[in-house]
């Protein structure tokens, strides 16, 4: 297995990548985000009643499958987190959606009856 190799921590390398993110894109436009919420994968984590197998599960998606060198998370986020990030690199208006809806995709998934994803549109 070849080792991953951190170039840049979350602390420059988010930031960086909002920041661009907000920079590309015309004034009004809208940038949909994605990530696990930390929020409720904590609160699957602790559940006594999980399986250590289910727990397993919800760690994977708290720090990614890591099957290859592009599978893995750097940090985890909740609204409060991510919103700070947005908010820094120049997004005006954020808010958050129970789904994006754009296509078939994590946004939507559940987990024990709890949607794992943090799902926020960034208006520039």
């Amino acid at each position: 297995m070849k080792a991953l190799r951190i170039v840049a921590g979350y602390q420059t390398a988010l930031g960086e990548t909002v920041r661009s993110i907000h920079r590309i894109l015309r004034p009004g436009g809208k940038f949909f985000v994605s990530v696990p919420d930390l929020d409720i994968l904590c609160r699957l984590f602790v559940n006594e009643q999980l399986t250590k197998d289910e727990r397993f599960y919800v760690m994977r998606m708290m720090f990614g499958g890591q099957t290859d060198e592009h599978d893995f998370h750097c940090v985890g986020l909740n609204d409060d987190f991510l919103g700070h990030f947005l908010a820094h690199g120049g997004f005006q208006r954020i808010y958050r959606v129970a789904e994006l809806g754009i296509f078939d995709d994590t946004s939507s998934m559940r987990y024990k009856g709890a949607l794992v994803s943090l799902n926020m549109v960034a208006i520039k």
